[in-house]
């Protein structure tokens, strides 16, 4: 009888925890705001200044990680700050001051999923293809939730969020407290010398300029999915549904990456999921309803499913073993972060200016471009070998 591993039955429960706490606020905050009196303007700023603040975030945890040799800690104290960042939300009124604090909370809460996939990685030596199996959890968790979160909103009201944000962060502290750390305190740490392979490595360099490009197109649809959702007369139990579908879609595609990982280059799979998101955003231009933006989040849950394992694992083997929390957590400031800031921003004032309609002809436009440049990369390095 195979022996269950207590480390990956832990970071599952993490995964599931942590993600059902960012859904309990930061999923629904944009119609929390709205409630509010914000405008679609001021929370489309709010939204990008919360993953500016990510960005910065990024890197200053990735290096806190690093060089201090732990996730554990850092961990866990941002875990603290995302909950007295949530919870002064019940006591601000102005907009500017919830602009402020959304920057905090993008602080301390948008890097650390990639903190936590490397913690994750660190902890299965030579058995890093497990990671979509403990992802999925994230994904279930995260989809159950919303879709039963969405219509406790809508019958008891927006300070459940508080609630359930408590609850989950709680927990999530509890079990981060009782897993073991993933650094050996005992390496001498050479950062100077790593950062200059990691950045003069033209693969990963050329891997985050597409992913860059991807993911300016689809994070800007995630982030502004309930001013999408609003656009066509859909609620909040309309947008938690879309949620649940979308992450129920994942976890297949998460089951199989370990499978996909053995077959294929990455490039590949980026490029499947390339196509995926963009059924996804032909489907959203189209649809005049609740239920079509619900069938496009199929789609979405496939591509997305397919792709997070694959930007991990890339990452994790190519970055220098001193330094890889530091190089997951720039690929997430640049290909998550950076795009979530330039596409909650202007994807706010396009759609208040020029429709929902707009912005998924611009995403359109950036995936064919990204699938173009993929197709050309694995042509050009297929002719070479057939050169050589």
């Amino acid at each position: 009888m195979k022996k269950r591993n207590p480390d990956k039955i832990r970071f599952s429960i993490i995964q599931l925890t942590f993600w059902c706490s960012w859904c309990s606020f930061t999923s629904f905050a944009a119609m929390y705001f709205q409630d509010k009196g914000l405008t679609e303007s001021q929370i489309g700023l709010a939204i990008s200044l919360s993953t500016c603040g990510g960005i910065f975030g990024q890197f200053f945890w990735g290096f806190m990680c690093d060089r201090f040799r732990t996730i554990k800690k850092n961990f866990i104290l941002a875990n603290i700050l995302i909950w007295l960042s949530v919870m002064s939300f019940l006591f601000i009124k102005t907009s500017f001051f919830i602009i402020i604090m959304m920057f905090a909370l993008g602080f301390s809460q948008v890097p650390q999923p990639s903190i936590l996939d490397t913690w994750i990685l660190k902890k299965l030596p030579d058995n890093e293809e497990e990671y979509g199996h403990i992802r999925l959890w994230a994904s279930a968790g995260y989809g159950v939730f919303a879709l039963i979160f969405g219509w406790v909103i809508n019958k008891f009201g927006f300070r459940t969020m508080f609630i359930a944000a408590s609850f989950f962060i709680g927990t999530t502290l509890i079990f981060a407290f009782r897993s073991e750390d993933a650094y050996d305190s005992r390496n001498k740490v050479r950062l100077k010398e790593s950062f200059k392979i990691l950045f003069s490595n033209r693969e990963y360099l050329f891997f985050i300029f597409i992913c860059f490009t991807i993911g300016l197109a689809f994070r800007t649809t995630h982030l502004l999915l309930p001013l999408i959702m609003n656009n066509v007369k859909g609620n909040s139990g309309h947008l938690g549904f879309a949620y649940f579908i979308g992450l129920m879609a994942e976890i297949p595609v998460l089951i199989l990456s370990k499978k996909f990982a053995k077959r294929f280059k990455a490039l590949t799979l980026i490029a499947f999921s390339c196509v995926l998101f963009t059924v996804h955003f032909i489907i959203l231009y189209l649809t005049q309803s609740p239920f079509m933006v619900i069938v496009s989040m199929v789609a979405q849950g496939l591509a997305f499913g397919n792709y997070l394992p694959v930007v991990r694992l890339f990452v994790y083997e190519t970055a220098p073993e001193d330094l890889r929390t530091s190089a997951q957590t720039f690929q997430d400031a640049i290909t998550s972060s950076l795009t979530a800031v330039i596409g909650s921003a202007a994807g706010g004032i396009i759609i208040q200016n020029y429709g929902v309609g707009t912005v998924l002809l611009i995403g359109i436009g950036l995936l064919v471009f990204s699938l173009s440049v993929i197709i050309f990369k694995i042509a050009v390095l297929h002719g070479n070998k057939n050169f050589r």
